[in-house]
C-alpha cells in the first residue's frame, strides 16, 4: 500500500427501521445500509473505504448515513456478511467484496472516469481502467499514427536518407523509432498496417553491425528478415511485412524509398501529490519532487534464517527526501483492526534517506509510516498507536518476515553390525526445518568431522560403521 490519504473512521449508529429518516444536508443522499448474513462482532460485517471518509459496518439490521454526493468506496466484506444499500427506500446495489460504489448511486456505467483522459466519458460511473493518455501533438510534415504504451509515433510525409530522417526527428523532439520487444514489434507493425502487401517502409534507429540503438538503448530484439546479411555501414529499416533488412545511405532505395518513422516518448512526473507533477506524461521517470519526505520500498533485508532467530532480521527503509532534507520519524506497526494502527517500534526524528530496523516479530503484516511527530503524536493522544492519521507524510506495507519452522533432525537404522568387528551398520540422517542448505557435526571416538550438505539436499547416509557412540 503506498501513500497515504488522510480519511477520517464513522461508526455507523444502529437503526432498527429503514423508515427512519436521518437529517441529511443539501448535497447529502440518505443511505440505509442493511447487514445481515452472520452473527457476531464487527469483522463479521463491512468496511466502507473512501478517500475522503470511511464507514465501518458492524451492527446487523439497518445502519442510515448521510453520505456526501460524488463520494465513492471500496466495500471489504469480512466472514458471510452480506451489505445491501438502500436509497430512497430502494435497494440499489448488494455490492461484493472489492467492488466500488458511489453516491448517489446509479446504475453502473463502467467507463473512463479522468477527464483529463483522451476517452474521458462523463457518463461513466465506475472507471473500468480504459482511461487512455494521448498528449501527442502534431508536427509538422508528420502525420500522427497512434500510440504505443507513453510513446507517440509519427511518419514523415515524404522519404529520406537515414541521415536526414535521423536528424530531422531528433530536431522535432524525437528519434528513429527503437524496438525493444516482440509486443511492441507486433504492436507497431499493426499501427503502420503492415502486411506484406501494401504500406511504406520506414527507417529505424539502428546502424548495421551495431550492438545498440542510436538512441543509446540496448539492443536487446531484433527481427530481421531471412535474406538479411550483415554488412557493416549499411543501415536499416522497416520492411512492409514487418521484417528489418539494411539499406545503402544514399537515396537509392527501392519501393520508391524509405519513410523516417519517429517516436516521441512522453515522461515525467505522474503523482499529482509532487511539486513538478507533469500532468502531460505518461510514464513516470522518477523525477517527482515532494516538499515532504515519501517512502520509496521498504523491504526485508534479513530474513529470519531459524525458528526463533527473529533478534538478527533486518528491514530496510528507503526515503525519498525534499531537496532541503525534511525531519520525520519513521513508525513500524500494524493493523489489528481495519484503521486503528498499533506500533511497535519508533525512530527518534531524522533527515537520513536510508534506516535499517532489527528484532522485527515473524508472520506480521508490517507497515512502516514516515511522520511529522509533533502533529502526529498530539492526533494519536501522545502515543505512536491509534486511529488517527493526522501528520502522516507516507505508508508503505505490508512486509512480512516468515519464520521457518523448528530445525529437527532425526535419524532411523538401515543395517546394523552382526559380529563383534563388524563396521557394516548404515543409518539414515533426515533434517527438517530451518533454512537450507544444512551442515552438521558427526563425533565418534576417532574424532569431529564436518559434514556441509547442498542447498535443496536435507538427508545423509552413514556407511560402514562400526561399533561405537555417534553424537550429530
Amino acid at each position: 500500500m503506498k501513500r497515504v490519504i488522510t480519511f477520517f473512521v464513522a461508526i455507523l449508529f444502529i437503526l432498527y427501521s429503514l423508515d427512519l429518516k436521518a437529517q441529511c444536508n443539501s448535497g447529502e443522499t440518505e443511505i440505509n445500509f442493511v447487514a445481515s448474513g452472520v452473527s457476531g462482532g464487527w469483522s463479521d460485517y463491512a468496511l466502507l473505504m473512501g478517500t475522503a471518509s470511511s464507514y465501518l459496518i458492524n451492527n446487523p439490521g439497518s445502519n442510515i448515513e448521510c453520505i456526501t454526493n460524488g463520494l465513492c468506496y471500496t466495500v471489504t466484506l469480512t466472514g458471510s456478511a452480506v451489505l445491501e444499500v438502500y436509497q430512497g427506500g430502494v435497494l440499489v446495489a448488494t455490492p461484493t467484496n472489492g467492488q466500488t460504489i458511489c453516491f448517489p448511486f446509479v446504475a453502473s456505467n463502467p467507463g473512463c472516469t479522468d477527464p483529463i483522459a483522451d476517452n474521458y466519458d462523463a457518463l461513466a460511473t465506475i472507471d473500468d481502467g480504459s482511461c487512455i493518455y494521448n498528449n501527442c501533438n502534431s508536427i509538422s510534415g508528420f502525420t500522427y499514427i497512434g500510440t504505443i504504451g507513453s510513446c507517440c509515433y509519427y511518419e514523415y510525409n515524404d522519404t529520406t536518407t537515414w541521415t536526414a530522417a535521423n536528424v530531422l526527428c531528433i530536431s522535432n523532439g524525437g528519434t528513429l523509432v527503437s524496438i525493444n520487444t516482440s509486443l511492441e514489434s507486433d504492436s507497431l507493425n499493426l499501427l503502420l498496417g503492415n502486411n506484406n502487401t501494401g504500406g511504406n517502409q520506414h527507417w529505424i534507429n539502428l546502424i548495421d553491425g551495431s550492438s545498440t540503438w542510436e538512441n543509446g538503448d540496448p539492443l536487446l530484439f531484433t527481427n530481421y528478415d531471412v535474406s538479411y546479411s550483415a554488412v557493416n555501414g549499411d543501415y536499416m529499416f522497416l520492411q512492409n511485412n514487418g521484417f528489418w533488412d539494411n539499406s545503402p545511405n544514399d537515396g537509392s532505395q527501392s519501393n520508391d524509398g524509405i519513410y523516417p518513422l519517429m517516436e516521441i516518448c512522453l515522461s515525467g512526473c505522474t503523482d499529482p501529490l509532487a511539486n513538478n507533477y507533469d500532468p502531460t506524461a505518461i510514464t513516470d521517470d522518477g523525477s517527482c519532487l515532494y516538499t515532504y519526505p515519501d517512502i520509496d520500498s521498504a523491504f526485508v533485508s534479513q530474513p529470519i534464517i531459524c525458528y526463533g532467530g527473529f533478534l538478527t532480521d533486518e528491514m530496510q527503509i528507503d526515503i525519498n527526501q525534499t531537496n532541503s532534507p525534511s525531519i520525520y520519524s519513521c513508525i513500524i506497526g500494524w493493523y489489528p483492526l481495519p484503521g486503528i494502527f498499533t506500533s511497535y517500534v519508533s525512530t527518534n526524528q531524522t533527515t537520513v534517506t536510508t534506516l535499517n530496523v532489527n528484532a522485527l516479530l515473524p508472520n506480521i503484516d508490517y507497515f512502516v509510516r514516515v511522520v511529522d511527530s509533533t502533529a502526529y503524536y498530539n492526533g494519536n493522544g501522545g502515543g505512536p498507536s491509534g486511529s488517527s492519521t493526522a501528520g502522516i507524510y507516507d505508508e508503505f506495507g505490508p512486509i512480512t518476515f516468515s519464520e521457518p519452522a523448528e530445525l529437527v533432525a532425526s535419524t532411523s537404522i538401515v543395517s546394523s553390525n552382526q559380529c563383534t568387528g563388524d563396521c557394516i551398520a548404515a543409518e539414515d540422517l533426515t533434517i527438517t526445518g530451518g533454512t537450507m542448505p544444512y551442515s552438521f557435526d558427526i563425533t565418534s571416538s576417532g574424532g569431529t568431522s564436518t559434514q556441509n550438505l547442498a542447498n535443496g539436499v536435507s538427508s545423509y547416509s552413514f556407511i560402514n560403521l562400526c561399533a561405537d557412540n555417534y553424537d550429530i
